[in-house]
């Protein structure tokens, strides 16, 4: 019996496709789907590493406490929002990846009644 060659994600090279739509699918486990429905669709880099670093430290701080009370994020969530804080506060720039999980977990925290003291 032959095996099975396994389904491994990969991304289409922009050459592959034939529009720029199609650019930004990937095939996973054999259906296609978009970047987007996939949750991997972001703003530019330099846009979400600036809006990271543009929330004052003590809202990081703050995000991580609430979090940590309320038992809303996951643990490495609330530790890397603090890791913002520090960041933000000795004005060092996050990296995107930071950038964009702090985005994501900012944005849980606020559907689950987060609100920054300064937007009280």
């Amino acid at each position: 019996m032959a095996r099975e060659k396994p389904l491994v994600a990969r991304r289409v090279a922009a050459s592959e496709s034939s529009s720029p739509k199609d650019s930004a699918k990937a095939s996973v486990r054999g259906t296609s789907k978009t970047a987007k429905q996939l949750g991997v669709y972001y703003a530019s880099d330099d846009e979400i590493v600036a809006w990271a670093m543009q929330v004052p430290a003590k809202t990081w701080f703050e995000l991580s406490h609430w979090a940590r009370e309320n038992d809303k994020l996951q643990p490495w969530q609330r530790s890397l929002l603090y890791d913002v804080g520090c960041r933000v506060a000795r004005d060092v720039p996050v990296s995107v990846k930071q950038a964009r999980q702090a985005k994501k977990a900012y944005d849980l925290a606020t559907e689950a009644g987060f609100k920054p003291s300064d937007e009280s």
